[in-house]
């Protein structure tokens, strides 16, 4: 508790952190469901959106609160910017060298599925960054998401809209599902702290 009460604003805006990229993706992936199933897919899409708005509150609410809160640091603070620096440039490199080589290639329904592949593996060093399980059941999930994406773009008489929909409603539920969990543990520290 001692160390909670010198680190509450620090810890409070790791949390923020993690919410808003949740915030981001969720209609990202989403809004491919309209593409496949316009109507069942437009009420997904409004779904997602709704929140990731709440999300985005929720990550507003934490910083205002961290705002003037105690923000020490320590060598665990050091260790988790180091991972994701690492993991997020990795990340994001092999999402854009991607997309750049399906374009070139034109087959461009590869891309959400492979897009899917890659965030789905960058869940499995996070355990080891910050100490952690639940990376491991989302990353699965993702995995399976993005191998029924990947088994859908091999089948020519798939469209890509069918692909990229189901691709999408399965990321925009796992981002979901992990936007719920940082959510939970944001009102958990916040508890501990009072």
């Amino acid at each position: 508790m001692d160390q909670l009460s010198t680190r509450i604003g620090t810890i409070l805006g790791g949390v923020a952190a993690g919410l808003i990229p949740m915030a981001i993706f969720t209609p990202v992936y989403a809004v491919w469901a309209i593409f496949a199933w316009p109507i069942p897919g437009t009420t997904f899409f409004i779904a997602a959106v709704a929140w990731s708005a709440f999300l985005a509150f929720r990550a507003g609410s934490l910083l205002r609160l961290a705002r003037p809160l105690p923000r020490e640091t320590n060598g665990y603070d050091a260790r988790i910017s180091r991972g994701m620096a690492i993991v997020s440039s990795i990340q994001g490199g092999l999402i854009l060298a991607s997309i750049v080589v399906f374009v070139v290639l034109g087959r461009y329904v590869w891309i959400l599925p492979v897009v899917a592949l890659i965030v789905a593996v960058h869940f499995f060093p996070m355990p080891a960054i910050f100490g952690r399980t639940i990376d491991y059941y989302l990353g699965a999930v993702m995995l399976v998401v993005a191998g029924i994406g990947l088994y859908l773009a091999g089948q020519p008489s798939i469209s890509w809209q069918l692909t990229w929909g189901v691709t999408g409603v399965g990321g925009a539920l796992v981002t979901s599902a992990y936007g719920l969990y940082i959510v939970r543990e944001g009102r958990r520290v916040v508890r501990s702290y009072r």
